[in-house]
C-alpha cells in the first residue's frame, strides 16, 4: 500500500522510527505540494543530522501544518481514519486495510480496553469479526457453503467490511 505524506508522518510517530527517515518523508511532502518552513528545513537535513535538531523541526512542522500527531494514540487514530477512507473509496482491499489496522496500528498503541469483544473499546468489534472470518475462510480446507465458494464468501465479507466502515463513527481518542 502506498502511504501518503501525512500517513508516513503518522507512521513515524506510531512506530518510533529514527529521525534519519524524516528528510525522505519531508521530500515526499514537498513533492505533494505541502508548504512549511520546517518541512523545507527537514527535507534539506543530511541523514546524519543531529536527531535533536530534526526533532525540533518535526515538532514545528506538526504545528505549522495543524497536525495533532505528537502522541502514538493520535497517530493511530489518524492512520485508522486514513485506511478506512482508502477502504471506503475502494483504493485498497478491505482485508489488507484491516490487516494494517489490527496488526500494525492497533497493535502499536495502548488503547481503550475491550469491553466484551475484541476491539469493541474502539468500536471495531464487528469489523474485526469480519476480518477474522476472512482469515478463517482463507485457511479453510473445505467449503463453508454449499452454494458459494469460499472466495465468493470472502468477497461478500470484504464488501460488508467496506459498508461497515462507511457507517463507522470514530472515537475521540484511542488511548486510555
Amino acid at each position: 500500500m502506498k502511504f501518503s505524506f501525512l500517513d508516513n508522518l503518522a507512521l513515524y510517530v506510531l512506530e518510533g522510527q529514527p529521525t534519519s527517515i524524516l528528510p525522505d518523508i519531508a521530500m515526499q511532502g514537498l513533492e505533494d505540494d505541502y508548504d512549511s518552513e520546517s518541512l523545507i528545513l527537514i527535507a534539506g537535513c543530511p541523514s546524519n543530522e543531529n536527531p535533536f535538531v530534526i526533532d525540533v523541526h518535526f515538532k514545528s512542522l506538526l504545528k505549522e501544518l495543524g497536525l495533532h500527531l505528537a502522541e502514538k494514540s493520535q497517530a493511530a487514530l489518524f492512520l485508522i481514519k486514513s485506511i478506512r477512507k482508502k477502504i471506503v473509496d475502494n483504493e485498497i482491499d478491505p482485508y489488507e486495510g484491516c490487516d494494517l489496522i489490527f496488526k500494525e496500528v492497533v497493535g502499536s498503541v495502548k488503547i481503550t480496553p475491550d469491553k466484551i469483544y475484541a476491539h469493541d473499546g474502539i468500536g471495531l468489534a464487528q469489523v474485526y469479526g469480519m476480518y477474522d472470518n476472512i482469515r478463517d475462510l482463507m485457511e479453510a480446507t473445505g467449503r463453508w457453503d454449499t452454494e458459494k465458494t469460499n472466495e465468493e464468501l470472502i468477497e461478500e465479507v470484504k464488501e460488508r467490511i467496506r459498508l461497515c466502515f462507511i457507517a463507522y463513527e470514530f472515537p475521540d481518542r484511542l488511548g486510555q
